[in-house]
């Protein structure tokens, strides 16, 4: 798989929008594109910021000293600290724009937000390093 910055975003918005699919699901609510897009767009908001903020874009060395070509990949790729930044500025952003369109934002809801979109988000990150230095 070749380690671009638009794959890292495609796998990142599987996951918010899996995670999304789940909350919906597990509330008993309908799915439907209107839910979808009112429960999953304020993370997805805070996930695209959060490529923004971390310039997800930039390639990098995948291995410290290392120069050949296929050890170059997008920031967005590297687990730390990309991906935890992405991580926690999608959360925080996920949070405020809630509150400001009067959606909850309960201790137990920004628990699991952070525990789900961490395994999911973190997790792929850490499966393609996993394979990469295999």
């Amino acid at each position: 798989m070749k380690k671009t910055f638009a794959t890292a975003v495609v796998i990142d918005i599987v996951c918010v929008i899996a995670f999304t699919i789940a909350g919906i699901l597990s509330h008993g609510e309908a799915l439907s594109a209107g839910t979808l897009f009112r429960v999953g767009a304020p993370f997805l908001v805070g996930l695209l910021l959060g490529h923004a903020v971390t310039q997800s874009w930039r390639t990098v060395a995948a291995r410290p000293a290392a120069a050949e070509a296929s050890a170059v990949q997008a920031a967005a790729f590297r687990l730390w600290p990309h991906g935890v930044l992405i991580l926690a500025v999608e959360i925080a952003t996920a949070m405020v724009i809630r509150s400001l369109i009067g959606d909850g934002t309960a201790t137990s809801f920004v628990i699991v937000s952070v525990l789900v979109n961490a395994a999911l988000l973190l997790g792929w990150r850490a499966i393609a390093r996993a394979v990469r230095t295999r």
